[in-house]
């Protein structure tokens, strides 16, 4: 049976064989972190054993899950993405945000994720930046400064492999 929030997002992707697809826990089998964009190397213990991936369309996102078990995810997701419309294989998107303050701070946040799913094997890129507050001259300016630290500037990196959970387990 498949987690609660899975079902409430596979109602939007009911008559969507590409979207349905996507609303899927699997197993973690190996899970890799690093600092910066780049594929880490580095492997490190999942935070729980498996991750659900739940989608969504208009507008088309997609949420990532750490799950105790194949059946329950928590309601706070990992990284959530506008994503690029996915195919039955590949998968990606990212979102940022950029918050300016009264006080001429900055803070930029984004998210950016690359899947392929091959007949239940999953390998998943999860990019992450969440800076620090920066002075700038105006709110113009820190949409600008999220515009340049989208894909370039990243905190950390994670990488994924993981194994389709059977409708059945």
């Amino acid at each position: 049976m498949r987690p609660i929030w899975l079902v409430l997002l596979v109602i939007g992707c009911e008559n969507d064989p590409v979207g349905r697809g996507w609303n899927a826990v699997f197993e973690v089998d190996a899970v890799f972190e690093g600092e910066g964009c780049e594929r880490p190397t580095a492997e490190a213990e999942p935070f729980a054993p498996f991750l659900g991936i739940g989608f969504a369309r208009e507008p088309d996102t997609m949420s990532l899950f750490w799950c105790p078990t194949a059946t329950e995810c928590p309601n706070a997701p990992l990284a959530t993405v506008l994503a690029e419309p996915p195919t039955e294989r590949k998968a990606s998107g990212e979102r940022g945000s950029a918050v300016f303050t009264i006080d001429s701070q900055c803070t930029v946040a984004w998210e950016g994720l690359q899947a392929t799913n091959r007949d239940g094997a999953l390998t998943l890129d999860l990019q992450l930046f969440r800076g620090a507050p920066l002075p700038v001259s105006g709110r113009k300016d820190c949409e600008l400064l999220l515009g340049t630290l989208i894909g370039t500037a990243c905190d950390s990196s994670m990488f994924f492999e993981a194994t389709l959970v059977d409708d059945e387990s």
